[in-house]
């Protein structure tokens, strides 16, 4: 619970200078357990199809196709289906960046109800959550976010693209990931290459959404959100906005 209401806060915070209402925020952050259970409902039907995921003798591409229609378009779908059910009609929604920090409200509540579903497995499993699940929600959400905000800002005529791009993007990445952790399940052993892979993987994935909402954040001096590069923007936070001739004097320009 603590790192989804941190990343919550963090993804509500840097949205200045106005920031999103909380009410507004939890809102989206209901919607994203609403798409959970979706999620577990569709899942559960579509079980006996998919149910091998795990199975030893699967090779790597076959459990990568299985893995993206069977589990990450399905959720990332259902999270597009409820974040658009949210956001109709919301005259809060009225800037691209918008998107991404109401897409990212509802990854975390989506990731909010997974956690309450493992719990069970013990400390371990909420710890491996807290480190990894969360974040890359969130980080899913950000891509997300980012298709639909180009979609704001490229007008109707990108709208169709940016729709499917907000679905099948982040799904392609959710297969990746639960690909590789299937794989280092049904491993025997537990290789040290696709544990290198799986963190290649996430440093990737951190990569590309950096680099996807970099652009929509030029407005904010250039820095991309907290939960992306945390090291110069969580300072950024705590100092608050730079002051007029705090600025440090760009090269050449020393007095002698």
């Amino acid at each position: 619970m603590t790192p989804i209401v941190l990343l919550a806060h963090v993804i509500w915070a840097v949205d200045r200078p106005r920031h999103e209402p909380v009410g507004n925020v939890i809102r989206y952050v209901v919607a994203g357990a609403l798409a959970g259970g979706l999620a577990i409902g569709v899942e559960a039907l579509l079980a006996p199809m998919f149910g091998g995921l795990g199975d030893a003798s699967l090779v790597w591409p076959a459990r990568f196709a299985l893995v993206f229609l069977g589990v990450g378009l399905v959720e990332e779908a259902c999270k597009f289906v409820w974040l658009m059910a949210a956001s109709r009609g919301d005259r809060e929604l009225d800037e691209p960046f918008d998107w991404v920090v109401y897409s990212v409200s509802v990854a975390l509540g989506f990731a909010l109800l997974e956690n309450v579903r493992v719990l069970w497995q013990g400390a371990q499993a909420g710890w491996a959550r807290a480190f990894f699940a969360v974040p890359v929600h969130a980080l899913l959400g950000t891509l997300m976010g980012h298709q639909m905000a180009r979609a704001m800002r490229d007008g109707p005529a990108a709208v169709p693209m940016r729709r499917r791009l907000a679905v099948l993007e982040p799904a392609a990445w959710h297969a990746l990931y639960d690909g590789l952790i299937f794989q280092m399940r049904a491993s025997t052993g537990f290789p040290a290459l696709l544990f290198l892979l799986f963190l290649g993987l996430v440093a990737a994935l951190w990569a590309t959404a950096v680099s996807r909402t970099a652009a929509l954040w030029k407005a904010e001096r250039g820095l991309p959100p907290p939960i992306l590069a945390p090291g110069r923007a969580l300072v950024r936070l705590v100092r608050g906005p730079a002051k007029p001739g705090d600025e440090e004097p760009p090269p050449g320009n020393d007095a002698s």
